[in-house]
């Protein structure tokens, strides 16, 4: 089975095209606080899609002049899982994480061609996928 990454639409921003020396690796910004039934981004849901991509086109134009820029969904934990029990909570960040972990090797994989990378990431992001 070929990682879930490999499929276009699993990317907010996915820049193959563009030809620049620095590629952008970035994780978009929480776009709800959530609540028990939405803890997380949900890839299906294109309310929570829109919301997302909308967010990270707002930060995207910072790179856009000299970088390729690459943006993945993701199970990303919104607000709402951190006032949740420390297994639960947990789980939902685990989640994150490998999303992020897998569309990070896929792009370095299949993207990279050897650019230099600028890691970047809406600050509530990088918190909730850091552990």
């Amino acid at each position: 089975m070929p990682p879930r990454h490999s499929t276009p639409f699993l990317w907010a921003f996915q820049e193959i095209d563009e030809e620049h020396e620095y590629d952008t690796f970035f994780l978009g910004p929480a776009c709800t606080t959530g609540k028990l039934e939405a803890p997380m981004l949900d890839l299906n849901n294109e309310v929570h899609l829109s919301k997302f991509s909308g967010a990270v086109k707002m930060n995207k134009g910072i790179y856009d002049t000299n970088t390729r820029f690459f943006a993945p969904y993701y199970h990303e934990a919104f607000m709402y899982v951190y006032t949740l029990d420390e297994k639960t909570k947990n789980q939902y960040l685990d989640a994150a994480y490998r999303d992020v972990k897998e569309a990070f090797e896929y792009y370095l994989k299949y993207y990279n061609n050897g650019n230099k990378i600028i890691a970047a990431s809406h600050l509530f992001s990088l918190f909730c996928t850091i552990k």
